[in-house]
């Protein structure tokens, strides 16, 4: 996704376009999933720490100039269970230490 969205940002520059950008934050453990609401405004959501963690590490990505920030326990979980792919996607991350998080009581390895 971050490489499709590269070559289109090239496009819409060539275009006279401004550049699109997003931030992905990833966090793996327990969250809960269902609908909340009544019966006239009822909506689908993810809650949990896990979830909380995710949104705080997505607003890293301004402060770290990078796309997608991801937790350890990502790195942990890819580990736990190699691929074929499993090689290059942690390649592809690079340590950036811990990191205090709102929220949270320990900071997060990213």
């Amino acid at each position: 996704m971050i490489a499709t969205l590269d070559v289109w940002n090239s496009e819409r520059k060539q275009q006279g376009e401004t550049p699109l950008a997003f931030g992905i934050g990833l966090s793996c453990g327990p969250a809960v999933i269902g609908d909340v609401g009544s019966e006239q405004s009822l909506s689908f959501t993810v809650i949990g720490d896990t979830v909380n963690t995710a949104s705080r590490l997505q607003g890293l990505t301004r402060s770290l100039n990078t796309p997608l920030v991801a937790a350890e326990a990502i790195v942990n979980a890819i580990k736990a269970a190699p691929s074929p792919d499993a090689a290059e996607l942690l390649g592809a991350l690079c340590e950036q230490g811990e990191h205090s998080l709102r929220g949270r009581s320990a900071p997060v390895r990213i």
